[in-house]
């Protein structure tokens, strides 16, 4: 399958998304339990100028993303 192909771009988005899952998850772990990180990923947040992690996250986001960055470092800041 060539790099460029539309089935090996997928895949690399989602290669992304899941290792930048993973560092949320790490980043939240021992502070939220899984219903509790739920909970965290949909409550408005004043650091997020009233927006939740999750809309920061959107359809469509990129890890490397100023949503997906401020979130990441919301979570490794507690």
């Amino acid at each position: 399958m060539p790099k460029t192909s539309p089935a090996h771009l997928c895949a690399d988005v989602c290669a992304d998304r899941r290792a930048f899952l993973g560092k949320l998850a790490t980043a939240l772990a021992g502070l939220y339990t899984i219903a509790g990180a739920w909970c965290w990923l949909y409550r408005r947040c004043t650091h997020l100028g009233g927006k939740s992690p999750a809309d920061l996250l959107g359809k469509g986001w990129r890890p490397g993303g100023a949503g997906p960055r401020k979130v990441l470092a919301l979570a490794r800041s507690l």
